[in-house]
């Protein structure tokens, strides 16, 4: 017991320092941040932190970008990589009837909706298993998932047996419909440890004086 309430309270710790290095920079002289705010009410999930922009800064795909929608999740130690499977076990978010990916597939309509263009980051300290397929369809650049790398192959290979188990999970239709789902998401893995991310904020907060 004493062990889950340090990791929660360390989580929370992790949750902070992100929102303050996110918020130094709204005082940093022609910033480009709108908005910082801290446990969002406009989605259920990747509401620890989010940041608006004053104009839309471009993503991966050169497309416009409004708001950085982030969920943090803090890990002690690096025992667990993360794999497919993680993305799709509610216990991976310490939940325990909503996954990940549905929480990425909800807000992602959520936002669709509200015609809000925005990246759906996951910033975690845990690491990919290289091993995995994840490790594959994953980019080490801005961490979104590869959907040109998912889309390859028939529905007998590897990432074949990947989109369907996705798109099962999901209770998507069609291939493309994963897809849509999946091109908001950002799979910050390795975010940095808490010592490293306390040195950013600090960096950040000593920059905006």
């Amino acid at each position: 017991m004493t062990s889950a309430i340090v990791a929660r309270q360390l989580g929370d710790d992790y949750q902070g320092v992100l929102f303050w290095t996110q918020a130094a920079r709204l005082l940093h002289t022609r910033s480009t941040i709108a908005d910082v705010t801290f446990e969002s009410s406009d989605a259920r999930a990747f509401d620890d932190v989010t940041v608006g922009y004053r104009q839309p800064v471009l993503d991966c795909y050169g497309e416009p970008i409004d708001r950085d929608c982030y969920q943090v999740k803090f890990q002690m130690v690096s025992a667990k990589p993360i794999t497919a499977e993680s993305l799709i076990d509610p216990a991976f978010i310490n939940a325990t009837a909503v996954s990940l990916l549905q929480r990425v597939r909800d807000a992602q309509r959520i936002y669709a909706v509200a015609g809000t263009r925005v990246r759906l980051r996951f910033a975690t300290t845990a690491t990919i298993d290289p091993n995995d397929i994840l490790a594959r369809v994953h980019s080490n650049i801005d961490g979104q998932i590869r959907l040109d790398e998912l889309a390859k192959d028939g529905p007998r290979s590897a990432t074949g047996k990947l989109r369907k188990l996705w798109r099962e999970h999901l209770e998507l239709t069609t291939d493309d419909d994963l897809y849509a789902a999946l091109r908001p998401f950002r799979l910050d893995d390795r975010h940095g440890t808490l010592d490293a991310a306390r040195h950013k904020r600090d960096v950040q907060l000593a920059y905006a004086g």
